[in-house]
């Protein structure tokens, strides 16, 4: 028997976010909070299985599995609670804070990286530079020595 969210805490997380839903997990016998997501960012109701030649073979997985459910409905499983309150709420926030200041930080690594790469860019092109212009000073004391003891 699937057991059903109540309609205000229902309404409650579409308010906070409209791409979640509550749903009844019969499997893992807990409450799966979830998120809209595209299907390519889901996970195939499939598992692998070795077949008796050796190959590896994708074997669908029943439709009432957790991965059919959710790749049919197009959402990813966030959590599974046991009972649906306030603090979930409160656990959401914290999860969103700090998807954000991941995102924050790889922005920050990746500008970071950027710039050490064009500074390592300048440094190789001032390096070659200053070969180019010793060699080319070795070759007019060359030029000269050699013209000297003519």
């Amino acid at each position: 028997m699937s057991r059903k969210a109540s309609d205000t805490f229902v309404e409650r997380l579409e308010k906070f976010d409209s791409r979640l839903r509550v749903r009844w997990s019969e499997q893992r016998k807990k409450w799966a909070i979830e998120e809209k997501r595209p299907k390519c960012f889901l996970f195939k109701p499939v598992k692998m299985k070795l077949s008796v030649f050796g190959t590896i073979e994708e074997v669908r997985l029943p439709e009432d599995d957790e991965r059919s459910i959710q790749y049919r409905d197009g959402y990813s499983v966030i959590m599974y609670v046991d009972f649906l309150g306030d603090y979930i709420f409160e656990e959401l926030s914290n999860m969103k804070a700090g998807a954000f200041e991941g995102q924050k930080n790889e922005l920050l690594l990746e500008i970071e990286k950027d710039e050490k790469d064009q500074e390592k860019a300048k440094e190789k092109a001032d390096s070659i530079l200053r070969r180019d212009m010793a060699s080319e000073a070795f070759s007019k004391y060359k030029f000269e020595v050699n013209r000297n003891n003519l």
